[in-house]
């Protein structure tokens, strides 16, 4: 029996409707950019709330029936570590009696930083266009936030989130430029870029720009000298070869800023910190990591739950130690330390707050997220791929934030998508590495079993 002909009138409109139809991955990619510009609304309740706190769940659970989670074993082992962060906290605040007020925050903030991981990790594919969706709207969301919330002063601007936007600007920019075989540009305006934070004096975007682009010329130009290398020889290579430029840029910055160059604020700041050896000259950059230390030598195990802060600790670790300089104002910074609520006990460090709050398990989780970072970026500059500026830019911003900046504010959608890029990227790498292996493995011996046919022939 012959079937039934559509009239050519709505054979003609339904295949328009097919395609004026958004496909899941189109939505999915409008959300990828809408949830980091909605992060740029906030309000206050017990706390700052996002936005995008309140939307994060549908994307979630869209993501969990369309797509799912990744199913690689590094996925799921990071998302069982990002429980047992949030599983070892509510243990630390029932254990230390922690007040409602500053328990119902910390759980809050943990437990939207998984939900904005698992939403990224479910919303997010390898291709350049999934990518630069979400890295646009997270530039938009630190580039904006840093003009609603901080004074307007370029300098300020680049520091609070302004900068590290034009970098991750830049890095889909090379992206695309890898693809094409031409990143020399977008790899020159990286370094340009850090030029611009030294002369700012913005240092945290200083190295982390300075490294990214080195990682993103190494991997371009440096690559099939790379993979002759395991992966513990390329990490110590990476070790020295780091120190090297390091002490180069350094050295560098101090010239400058020690002559004046960058101005009298910021000659004052380096006369301090940069008293005595380096371990001396860190804690001088950033003294609360001493208040961080004496608060986990307290409860190293389980924690002092959280929020947790001690004004004397604090006022003991930076009034009696070499936080005192030469300034007679340094006096009055002294007593505002000691009348302060102690909130540089969590020492301005993720893997230090979650070591203070939730005690060894939450540094573990952290401790995780650096190691994991260090080894896609060994594994991109050993095989890179047209992915490699992003895991890049995502892994050496999630390591700087992990150890030099807290989880606090803004940080739980910015440093859940840095690593979800991570991980994306990073099994995009491995995808990659294993057909390529497989390629050789199966193809490679019949190419050279034919050659030799021909050539006794």
């Amino acid at each position: 029996m012959a079937m039934t002909q559509l009239p050519s009138t709505m054979g003609h409109a339904t295949a328009g409707l097919q395609e004026t139809a958004l496909s899941d991955d189109t939505l999915f990619d409008l959300a990828l950019f809408m949830v980091p510009v909605l992060g740029t609304i906030q309000f206050t309740f017990m706390g700052s709330i996002l936005l995008s706190d309140l939307l994060v769940p549908l994307l979630i659970s869209a993501g969990l029936v369309v797509r799912g989670v990744p199913a690689q074993r590094v996925v799921y082992l990071t998302l069982a570590g990002a429980a047992l962060w949030v599983l070892s906290l509510v243990a630390s605040d029932i254990f230390n009696n922690t007040s409602s007020h500053n328990y119902l925050r910390g759980w809050t903030r943990n437990s939207l930083g998984c939900a904005y991981l698992v939403a990224f990790l479910c919303a997010t594919r390898p291709t350049p266009r999934s990518l630069s969706c979400l890295i646009a709207g997270l530039a938009v969301f630190l580039g904006v936030g840093s003009l609603l919330n901080h004074r307007p002063d370029f300098a300020w601007f680049t520091k609070m989130g302004g900068g590290s936007a034009v970098a991750w600007a830049l890095c889909v920019v090379a992206m695309w430029r890898f693809r094409a075989g031409r990143p020399l540009l977008p790899i020159a305006a990286l370094f340009l870029w850090t030029l611009v934070a030294i002369s700012q004096n913005v240092r945290s975007l200083m190295t982390t720009t300075f490294i990214v682009a080195c990682l993103i010329a190494a991997s371009y130009y440096g690559r099939s000298w790379f993979r002759r290398f395991s992966l513990p020889a390329l990490l110590g290579i990476l070790i020295i070869c780091g120190a090297a430029f390091g002490s180069v840029l350094a050295l560098s910055y101090s010239s400058l800023v020690s002559s004046g160059a960058l101005g009298r604020v910021a000659q004052q700041k380096y006369n301090f910190q940069a008293r005595g050896s380096t371990l001396e000259q860190i804690w001088n950059a950033r003294p609360e990591i001493r208040v961080a230390m004496a608060a986990i030598a307290d409860s190293p195990i389980i924690g002092n739950g959280s929020w947790y802060s001690n004004p004397q600790i604090a006022a003991a670790e930076l009034i009696y130690s070499s936080y005192l300089g030469d300034d007679p104002d340094d006096g009055g910074k002294a007593s505002a330390i000691a009348n302060s609520d102690g909130h540089q006990t969590m020492g301005h460090s993720t893997i230090l707050q979650s070591w203070v709050e939730a005690g060894i398990l939450g540094a573990a989780f952290w401790l995780w997220v650096i190691g994991l970072c260090v080894i896609a970026i060994l594994m991109a500059l050993r095989r890179p791929t047209i992915l490699s500026p992003i895991l890049f830019m995502a892994a050496t911003s999630l390591i700087w934030d992990s150890i030099f900046s807290p989880f606090a504010g803004n940080h739980r959608l910015s440093d859940m998508a840095e690593l979800a890029l991570v991980l994306v990227t990073m099994v995009a790498h491995q995808r990659a590495a294993r057909a390529q292996q497989e390629y050789q493995q199966t193809y490679a011996p019949r190419r050279y079993v034919d050659a030799l046919r021909v050539s006794h022939s």
